[in-house]
């Protein structure tokens, strides 16, 4: 049952043109049932079909890019930093001239190697992995508290 199940949601889902965040969760949560439903059967399918999205997905990056932006790509094997260290890495970027400072976090897919090639710097904020969502929030919280540990105000600890 559960075999149909899986092929029968893929087949909706997997060919439509479009894709937004649902239909790309959908999509995940469609070939993690494949692997236990077909196993290797498919695998090489699957995993054309994620670099596909994966690429465009890094298309729609890279058109965003500015030329002389600084970019930070998170990654779970990037740098850590402390937000003290944090907000000197921004202090320091900007004395250097680097006024334009560019975020990017990645998909549930992760980041194509074009983002990865761009990339001034990797930074990590945990082992863990977190929703998008929510580490939008935790990325912009810690940006503001590096301005605010750069203008010498008081913040959280």
């Amino acid at each position: 049952f559960l075999m149909l199940f899986a092929a029968a949601v893929a087949s909706i889902v997997m060919f439509r043109g479009n894709y937004d965040t649902t239909e790309l969760l959908l999509i995940l949560l469609c070939v993690m049932i494949f692997f236990y439903c077909i196993g290797n059967l498919i695998q090489k399918k699957v995993v054309s079909f994620m670099n596909q999205i994966k690429e465009k997905e890094a298309e729609r990056i890279m058109e965003k890019i500015k030329e002389d932006s600084f970019v930070f790509t998170l990654e779970i094997l990037g740098k850590r930093f402390t937000s003290e260290s944090f907000a000197s890495r921004i202090e320091n970027l900007g004395i250097q001239g680097n006024s334009h400072l560019t975020f990017i976090i990645g998909g549930s897919l992760g980041l194509h190697e074009k983002v990865l090639k761009r990339s001034n710097q990797s930074v990590s904020f945990s082992d863990m992995t977190f929703p998008h969502q929510l580490m939008r929030v935790i990325l912009t919280e810690q940006i503001y508290r590096a301005f605010r540990i750069i203008n010498n105000e008081p913040y959280h600890k």
